[in-house]
């Protein structure tokens, strides 16, 4: 069995329906199967104007272990490129597809879904860089990284203007994302220039950055975790 969850009339209601696979349907409705409804994260937390909460925080947990990846992934990169390079690419694919999920999940705010959509776009094109990279040895790779890695920083900056008065400790997440991508992007113009070794230790280090200001953003919008970064459960300002 599968449910439907149907924003009504506040409280929500969830009526139970026959549907092969979770989907989404064109009023808006979101199809999960029941084991994610019984679920606490699904079941916790849920208020008037958020009817997409528990993909939204989802989301945010699969941006924080995706970035986390990735930044492990440049490490391993350092000593073992094609290692380094698949665990990257795995990295950062997961954390689009978490900014991805952010975006379609957050209520009508175009400035914080811009942000993350710009996120997943930077994110994904990282991705797919990394891959190339694996085949051919481009300066261009590196040219292009560099504008993935100003772009990702760019829709970090965004979310985080967005959020600012909301939910700052999520503002402050996305404000250290930003500069993480910056120092990434940093440091693979280093390696242009010819100082591979700096180029190297910037680039991880940038990726650890970003790694760091997600788990801070996923902490700031799940509920009994939100208060260790200062954030009221009570405000109705989870949403990125």
């Amino acid at each position: 069995m599968e449910a439907l969850i149907s924003r009504i009339e506040p409280p929500f209601s969830i009526a139970i329906i026959n549907k092969p696979r979770p989907s989404f349907n064109n009023t808006g409705k979101i199809i999960l199967p029941s084991y994610f409804i019984n679920s606490r994260l699904f079941t916790k937390g849920w208020r008037d104007g958020m009817p997409h909460e528990g993909l939204y925080i989802l989301g945010n947990w699969i941006e924080a272990i995706g970035a986390n990846l990735a930044a492990l992934g440049v490490d391993i990169e350092i000593r073992d490129s094609d290692q380094g390079k698949r665990l990257r690419i795995l990295g950062d694919a997961v954390q689009g597809a978490g900014n991805f999920l952010i975006a379609e999940t957050t209520p009508s705010d175009g400035l914080a879904v811009l942000g993350n959509r710009l996120q997943a776009i930077a994110s994904t094109g990282n991705a797919i860089l990394a891959h190339r990279e694996m085949y051919v040895d481009e300066l261009i790779n590196d040219q292009l990284e560099i504008i993935s890695d100003s772009l990702q920083a760019i829709g970090s900056y965004v979310t985080a203007i967005a959020r600012l008065d909301d939910n700052p400790p999520k503002a402050a997440g996305n404000f250290i994302q930003a500069v993480g991508a910056i120092i990434e992007a940093a440091g693979v113009l280093n390696i242009i220039l010819s100082d591979k070794e700096k180029g190297d230790l910037m680039r991880s280090s940038g990726k650890w950055v970003q790694g760091f200001g997600t788990i801070i953003q996923a902490i700031s919008v799940t509920p009994g975790l939100r208060e260790l970064v200062g954030q009221s459960g009570d405000q109705e300002e989870d949403n990125n």
